[in-house]
């Protein structure tokens, strides 16, 4: 394999990417059962959380390692952890406008997801990898319904 100018094996950056989608439908999925269990209608306002994301890939084998993901109240930044709202905001924009506050040093890219929309997440500059693994670690908005 050939590796690219950050040293990410373009396999590893692939299966990331699709193991990112993956969990986008996972939660878009569950987000649709709890707000049916809830009594959801179509006037109700919606809800968005910011979500930590870490997926590790095993190099050797090809596999998911680990997955997880989590809603967050803090964010690390180079000063420590920054408390964040902990309400739901009402829109997407106003959520991302919180990622967007707290980046710190890190970075924030836009990316396509679902339905041709494009979300904003806050990771790195470079995925962590060695010989054995890659680690995807980022932040995004989610819509729980």
């Amino acid at each position: 394999m050939i590796k690219s100018k950050h040293g990410m094996l373009q396999r590893e950056s692939f299966f990331a990417y699709i193991t990112f989608m993956t969990l986008c439908l996972l939660l878009v999925l569950k987000g649709s059962s709890v707000a049916s269990t809830l009594g959801y209608q179509e006037k109700e306002i919606s809800k968005w959380v910011i979500v930590f994301y870490q997926v590790v890939l095993g190099k050797e084998k090809d596999t998911i390692e680990f997955s997880g993901l989590k809603q967050v109240s803090h964010l690390p930044n180079t000063a420590g952890h920054s408390q964040i709202s902990e309400t739901y905001h009402t829109n997407q924009k106003s959520c991302e406008s919180v990622l967007k506050k707290f980046k710190g040093e890190n970075k924030i890219k836009k990316v396509p997801s679902f339905y041709s929309q494009n979300v904003y997440i806050l990771t790195s500059d470079y995925l962590l990898s060695n010989e054995s693994r890659v680690i995807v670690n980022a932040f995004q908005c989610m819509k729980i319904f």
